[in-house]
């Protein structure tokens, strides 16, 4: 999944989060944004199991093009997504929550990427984290047009994350804002 779909749901867990805030049932913030972050990890290994396509990427060597495409793909929708909860929720609790479920809905690529750049090391857990992550979770990759020899490239199939990012659009809309 792109970085644009992987927001999107993680909104969508926001928007949750913030309805169950709203509802009285959450004991108190303190719980309620782990837990979003968390729900929205799960979310984004949830999503990268169904089969999806990627653009092609260089963290390495990077081309102002492919800089371009992961700037309006990644910082694109989170300023899109954060303006709209800014402007609902101010600086107040729904804000929060939707960046925490944004947040964890991301942080499985984060971490992926900061091993890449050698933010953080290579080790036991980060090559056991890589292997399900890309090996289990992306069993798709292996069937259907190549992007490189173990991604799969964008193609129609991909148009069910439009719709994940519309649904995150209507919802975040739609919430009440209290």
């Amino acid at each position: 999944m792109i970085a644009f779909g992987h927001s999107s749901t993680g909104v969508i867990v926001g928007v949750g989060a913030v309805a169950v805030a709203q509802s009285g049932a959450s004991p108190s913030l303190v719980w309620l944004l782990p837990a979003t972050v968390a729900i929205g990890v799960a979310s984004h290994y949830l999503c990268d199991a169904i089969p999806h396509g990627h653009y092609h990427f260089s963290s390495t060597h990077p081309t102002t093009k492919q800089l371009a495409l992961f700037a309006l793909d990644f910082f694109g929708v989170v300023i899109l997504f954060g303006v709209i909860a800014l402007h609902k929720f101010g600086l107040g609790a729904g804000l929060w929550l939707i960046a925490a479920g944004v947040l964890g809905a991301q942080l499985p690529d984060i971490y992926e990427a900061f091993v890449d750049l050698r933010i953080l090391p290579t080790n036991k857990f980060s090559e056991a984290h890589r292997h399900w992550h890309w090996a289990i979770l992306h069993w798709h990759h292996l069937r259907g047009p190549r992007l490189t020899k173990d991604t799969r490239a964008l193609g129609w199939w991909d148009i069910w994350q439009v719709g994940v990012f519309g649904l995150a659009l209507w919802l975040l809309v739609r919430v009440p804002s209290r």
